[in-house]
C-alpha cells in the first residue's frame, strides 16, 4: 500500500509543526509563559522571548518585536526559546550547512534572534556567528532534521568496542519454537530471487541532488519515523501490530530507493540522535535494503528485510530507556538487560500472522555476529539468516556512526574501516559489507575528502564496484552561487583521495577544532581533518568472498 505524499496518516498523535509527530516518551511540552487578555483593540510588543501565540487553539508564529493588535478572547503567549520546550535545540554553529532552508529562526542563548524563519544558511552568516564568537546557536526542533540530512554525524576517529560472548539465557516459547526451525539451514537460505529490484548493470548517475527531491524524501522519511514510534507506542503496550502501516513504509522506501538509491542511501547514514528507537530502526531499514538490492534482492525479500529492521528495536522500550539515555557506559548487568531486547521484541510481534517469517528472523538475529560472539543466542554465521546478515552490517554502521549520550559518533570512514576489518576477524558477512561499500563508498556519502590535486570535495554518489573513487562536488567557499562542479573519479586517474576530513565543510573546519570544550563537542570528536589516516582499505585484502550466490 503505497501512501499518498499528501495525505497524512490521520492517526498520528498531534503534530509537532512539519515533524509531524510528538514522541510520548519524552513527554514535553511547551511551556505557557502568560496571557494577554485586554479588552479590544489590545496592542502589545513581543520582547525577545520567541513566542507562539495561542487563539482558541490555533498557534501562530511572532517575531520577537513584533506588534500584536489582538481580538476579545484572550491569547496565551507560549515560550519556544524555554530551555524545558520540546522544540528547542542547541545547534553547534560547524553544523549548520550552508544552503539549508530553516522553517524556524535561529537564536543565541540569550533568546536574540539572529536569523529570520524562512531564511537561508549562507556563508556570509556563518562567518559573522564566528565573528562574534558564538559556538552554540538554538533552533526548533523540527529543523533539526533538516540540518543534519544529508550531513554524517560521527566525529570521533576512535569509540568503544562491542562487547562479545554475552549470550541471553532467557527461553521463551516463541524462542524455541523459532531456535527449532532455523535448525534447519533450508530455512535460513535467501530461497529463488526473482527480477533484482535494481538492475547492477545501471551506471552511476553524475548530477547533484533535486532540491524537491531531498525536500520529498525528508518529508516521507520524517512521516515513517512517526509512524514507526507511534506503532511502538502501541506494541509496548501489548497492541496488535498494524501491518499495513509497516507495509506502507516500506513500500514508500522502496519507491524512492529507486527514485535515487544515493540520495536515499546517504539519508539512511545520516540519522538525527533522537526518537530512538523508532527512528534508528528506521534509518537502518533505509540502509539495509539499499545494500540489499545492490545484492540483486528481487521487491518480496527487500520488503521483509524492511519490516524486520523497523520492529528489530520495539523491545528495548520493555528494558527501559536509561539505557540508551544515560551519559554513563552500561555496566555488566545493564548490559545483560540489553541482549533480550530482541527477544522481547519477538514476544511483541509473535501473535502477528502477517508479519512474514524472514521479518520476524532479522529482528531477532540482527544482533548476532558471523564468529558466534553476537546475542541473544551466540549463533555462527551458518546459524544466522541471510537477511539478518545484511541487516548486522547496516545496524553496525548506523550505529557506529550515529552519536550516543556515552559517547561520540564515529567518523563514516573509520566506521566502514572498522567494519571490513570486522569482515577479517570474522564479525560481519563478507558480501553484505561489499554491498554496503558499493552503496555508499569507502568514502561515504555526505563525507568530506581531501584531494591529490589540493582540492577539497564532497562525496554525493557512489561508483558502485569503485567503492574507493566515488563521484564528488568539489568544494567552493560560496557554493550557494554558480553551477556545482561534479567530478567522477572513477574516470579520472589523474586525482587521488588523499584522506577523509571531518564531516563539516572544510572551510568551518578549523573553526570547529578551535571550538572551546564544553560547547557540545567531545574534545577528541571535533570535526577536524583525520591526520595521517590509514590507507584505504582494500576489499579484496580481507579476503571477502560471497557468502552466496
Amino acid at each position: 500500500m503505497r501512501r499518498s505524499h499528501s495525505e497524512p496518516d490521520r492517526n498520528l498523535r498531534p503534530a509537532r509543526q512539519s515533524a509531524g509527530c510528538q514522541s510520548s516518551q519524552s513527554g514535553r511540552s511547551i511551556r505557557p509563559v502568560g496571557f494577554l487578555g485586554f479588552s479590544p483593540p489590545w496592542t502589545t510588543v513581543v520582547s525577545s522571548i520567541r513566542p507562539r501565540i495561542e487563539i482558541g487553539g490555533t498557534s501562530v508564529t511572532v517575531q520577537p518585536g513584533s506588534t500584536l493588535h489582538g481580538p476579545e478572547n484572550a491569547c496565551r503567549i507560549m515560550d519556544t526559546n524555554d530551555q524545558s520546550s520540546a522544540e528547542v535545540e542547541s545547534v553547534p554553529v560547524a553544523d549548520l550547512r550552508i544552503g539549508t532552508r530553516l522553517v524556524s529562526a535561529v537564536f543565541d542563548d540569550r533568546g536574540i534572534l539572529l536569523l529570520a524563519e524562512g531564511s537561508t544558511i549562507t556563508t556570509s552568516f556563518l562567518r559573522k556567528l564566528a565573528s562574534r564568537g558564538l559556538t552554540q546557536v538554538r533552533i526548533r526542533e523540527e529543523d533539526l532534521e533538516t540540518v543534519y540530512a544529508l550531513q554524517p554525524r560521527g566525529t570521533a576517529r576512535e569509540t568503544l568496542d562491542e562487547r562479545a560472548d554475552v549470550v541471553c539465557p532467557w527461553k521463551t516459547a516463541t524462542t524455541m519454537r523459532l531456535d527449532i526451525e532455523f535448525a534447519t539451514l533450508s530455512n535460513l537460505e535467501l530461497g529463488p530471487q526473482l527480477t533484482p529490484f535494481v538492475e547492477p548493470s545501471e551506471p552511476p548517475r553524475v548530477a547533484v541532488y533535486d532540491d524537491k527531491e531531498v525536500e520529498r524524501f525528508l518529508c516521507d522519511h520524517r512521516r515513517s519515523v512517526c509512524e514507526v514510534d507511534n506503532l511502538f507506542d502501541r506494541l509496548s503496550s501489548r497492541g496488535a501490530v498494524d501491518t499495513d502501516v509497516l507495509a506502507g513504509i516500506a513500500d514508500e522506501a522502496l519507491a524512492n530507493l529507486a527514485a535515487d538509491p544515493d540520495l536515499f542511501a546517504c539519508l539512511g547514514i545520516t540519522p538525527v540522535p533522537t526518537m530512538y528507537p523508532a527512528r534508528h530502526g528506521t534509518h537502518v531499514s533505509m540502509l539495509a535494503i539499499a545494500i540489499g538490492a545492490r545484492l540483486g534482492f528481487d521487491r518480496e525479500t527487500l520488503r521483509d528485510l524492511s519490516v524486520g529492521c523497523l520492529l528489530h528495536d520495539a523491545g528495548m522500550l520493555q528494558v527501559g530507556n536509561s539505557a540508551y539515555t544515560s551519559s554513563d557506559i552500561l555496566t555488566e548487568k545493564e548490559f545483560r538487560e540489553i541482549v533480550k531486547h530482541p527477544i522481547h521484541t519477538l514476544e511483541m510481534i509473535a501473535d502477528s500472522s502477517e508479519i512474514p517469517q524472514r521479518s520476524k528472523c532479522v529482528a531477532y538475529q540482527m544482533h548476532e555476529r558471523c564468529n558466534g560472539t553476537g546475542y541473544p543466542r551466540g549463533r555462527k554465521a551458518h546459524q544466522i539468516h541471510v537477511l539478518a546478515r545484511v541487516a548486522a552490517v547496516a545496524d553496525a554502521f548506523v550505529g557506529m556512526t550515529t552519536p550516543r549520550p556515552h559517547r561520540p559518533g564515529l567518523l563514516p570512514y573509520k566506521a566502514l574501516e572498522r567494519i571490513i576489518h570486522g569482515v577479517h576477524d570474522g564479525l560481519f558477512d563478507a558480501s553484505a559489507t561489499r554491498g554496503l561499500l558499493q552503496c555508499v563508498s569507502l568514502f561515504p556519502v555526505g563525507s568530506y575528502i581531501q584531494l591529490s590535486d589540493g582540492r577539497q570535495a564532497k562525496v554525493v554518489r557512489s561508483n558502485c564496484i569503485a567503492y574507493h573513487r566515488p563521484i564528488v562536488e568539489i568544494w567552493r567557499p560560496n557554493r550557494a552561487q554558480g553551477t556545482p562542479e561534479l567530478v567522477d573519479l572513477a574516470k579520472d586517474d589523474s586525482i587521488e583521495v588523499l584522506k577523509p576530513l571531518g564531516q563539516c565543510a572544510p572551510d568551518l573546519q578549523q573553526d570547529a577544532a578551535d571550538a572551546p570544550p564544553g560547547t557540545g563537542r567531545s574534545s577528541d570528536a571535533r570535526a577536524t581533518p583525520v591526520r595521517n589516516a590509514h590507507a584505504p582499505v582494500p576489499l579484496d585484502a580481507v579476503a571477502i568472498e560471497d557468502s552466496w550466490s
